[in-house]
């Protein structure tokens, strides 16, 4: 398209000088026809004048005859051209019109969205448009209590839809020091609305060092939950609300504003806040006063009051660095989303004096002395006769009389002679080894060094030098001088002629065309890679596994087979039995 309009360009450019041309040319044949047309009011008189004696080198009459017949031929076609000429200068003139129209530049692009200054903000913007800060200072008084308190909150942009912003509070009171800090991570549409995840934690401790357990004992409070925002113009619906955990116990809270800005510099905020278990009421006004390049800053005002008598009121300056010129409400769509840590020094603050007002627990009271033995009881009642005793066993029998000697024992028989021993059976085999334990896991392997800084990237090539200019084109040759009027005839001299007309300068030559742009100077090398970072020592091996346990024992072999029993020996003679004892006499 762009070589396109190029060509219908330059074409137009070539129409409009063409024609230029065509004028210088008109201008020129139309003041020598002007000069050649009193040529004939010359021939009359020259035929009128009487005759004289003239001088040899002295044209004739005829001769001047000639010469203005030869003028009127060159006039009359001078005047031919004349019409042709003009004719062809309306018709390059009608048709350079439409062209010379296409030479006037294209309408402006529309501002880009970061050159945009006030109003509200454009679709299609990103969640965070810069790397930006905010730091407030503020005092005042919260509860009973005088106070100063100093936030400070940076919001990072993630890729075009997600942010992330990090915020912190540290303030004191007469009585009290207190710290917090907060995350928020968020998709945004600046022109549509917000939707994150939020969490915080903050702490408040009493300057005192009363005992432990009592008033000034360490309170904390922790917050966990979603966000979210909607903007209608120049309202904005803005909350947090999720689960609270403090020293009064685990329980819902939730966060909500209603802001307004009647210009795009001045905010107006109500809202209602539940937290540590009671409502309260809130009300704010900021005002941007001063905006810059890439700062701006605000004064503002906070107040809240709800049950309990719980009350604050801080008024204080904003500094904005960063993400360039904006007004306030640009600032709040299109930066950093509030900072809450307020509403946790506000909780703990008045946790702090109810705890005050209820007094410190008591030590544990010493233990009581212990109280007298109690008098014996009475001795209980006899109890009930024993069941009579079984029957005892019967008597043992009267010892028997003793019995009468044995008779003598023949002698034994010869032992026979012993077999032979079988032969030892064969050793049972070896039981397998033991599977060998598996190894010890390895250490694990120490972190890699951090990798070392990249290097300067080099610095751009300069510029190529721009192209000559192309020469100029030739100038156009000078019109050829007019005829030098006759000389009058010798005797009563005659005028002399009017000199000619100098002949019309030619038209200046068309311009060479602008010479082309030098080549852009080579990119300088990229600066040398960062060497690597050192790599971490390896872990310690892993100690070595258990051996494993020895195998079980073979089995015993089997037995030799037993010998062959040797022969029995003869059984001896039995002795005589002994005499039977005398009986003894009856128990």
């Amino acid at each position: 398209m762009l070589k396109s309009l190029f060509r219908r360009n330059g074409a137009a450019k070539g129409l409009v000088t063409a024609a230029a041309k065509l004028k210088y040319n008109l201008l020129a044949t139309s003041v020598l026809a002007g000069f050649v047309s009193l040529a004939p009011g010359s021939q009359v008189a020259a035929q009128a004048a009487p005759p004289s004696n003239t001088q040899p080198d002295q044209p004739s009459t005829a001769d001047l005859l000639r010469l203005i017949s030869g003028l009127q031929t060159s006039v009359d076609q001078l005047r031919a051209e004349n019409r042709e000429l003009k004719a062809e200068v309306e018709r390059v003139e009608a048709n350079a019109g439409p062209a010379i129209a296409t030479l006037s530049p294209p309408p402006a692009p529309p501002p880009a969205p970061s050159a945009q200054k006030d109003g509200l903000p454009e679709p299609g913007l990103p969640a965070v448009s810069a790397l930006n800060f905010k730091i407030d200072g503020s005092g005042g008084v919260i509860d009973n209590a005088g106070g100063a308190a100093a936030d400070a909150s940076i919001a990072i942009p993630l890729s075009h839809s997600y942010g992330l912003q990090l915020d912190s509070r540290a303030s004191f009171t007469t009585d009290n020091v207190y710290g917090g800090g907060a995350a928020q991570w968020f998709w945004r549409d600046p022109s549509k609305g917000l939707v994150g995840v939020y969490g915080s934690y903050s702490f408040d401790q009493d300057f005192t060092s009363a005992p432990a357990g009592g008033a000034s004992r360490m309170f904390t409070v922790a917050h966990a939950g979603v966000e979210g925002q909607l903007y209608l113009g120049r309202v904005s619906l803005e909350g947090v609300a999720g689960w609270e955990n403090s020293v009064a116990g685990n329980r819902a809270f939730d966060i909500v504003d209603v802001a307004f800005y009647p210009t795009d510099d001045l905010r107006l905020t109500l809202g209602q806040r539940y937290t540590g278990g009671f409502d309260k009421g809130a009300a704010g006004v900021e005002y941007q006063v001063v905006r810059g390049a890439n700062y701006g800053f605000s004064i503002f005002a906070q107040g809240e009051y709800g049950e309990q008598n719980e009350r604050a009121l801080m008024v204080g300056g904003r500094i904005y660095l960063g993400g360039g010129d904006k007004s306030l409400i640009r600032r709040n769509r299109e930066d950093d989303p509030p900072n809450y840590l307020s509403e946790d020094q506000f909780l703990l603050q008045h946790q702090h004096d109810q705890a005050a007002l209820n007094g410190h627990v008591g030590p544990t009271g010493a233990t009581g002395v212990t109280g007298a033995t109690g008098a014996r009881g009475a001795s209980g009642a006899s109890g009930a006769t024993g069941a009579t005793g079984a029957r005892g066993a019967t008597g043992a029998s009267g010892v028997t009389g003793a019995t009468g000697s044995t008779g003598v024992t023949g002698a034994t028989g010869a032992t026979g002679s012993q077999g032979v021993t079988g032969a030892t059976g064969a050793s049972g085999a070896n039981g397998f080894t033991g599977a060998t334990g598996s190894q010890g896991v390895t250490g694990p392997t120490g972190a890699t060094g951090a990798t070392g800084a990249s290097g300067f990237t080099g610095a751009t090539g300069s510029q190529g030098v721009t192209g000559p200019t192309g020469a100029t084109g030739a100038l156009g040759a000078t019109g050829a001088n007019g005829f030098t009027g006759a000389t009058g005839s010798q005797g009563v001299t005659g005028s002399t002629g009017a000199n000619g007309f100098t002949g019309a300068t030619g038209s200046q030559g068309v311009t060479g065309p602008t010479g082309a742009t030098g080549p852009i100077g080579a990119t300088g090398p990229t600066g040398v890679t960062g060497a690597p970072g050192v790599t971490g020592p390896t872990g310690a091996t892993g100690a070595d596994g258990f051996t494993g346990a020895t195998g079980s024992q073979g089995a015993t072999g089997p037995t030799g087979a037993t010998g062959p029993m040797g022969p029995t020996g003869v059984t001896g003679a039995s002795g005589a039995s002994g005499a039977t004892g005398v009986t003894g006499a009856a128990g």
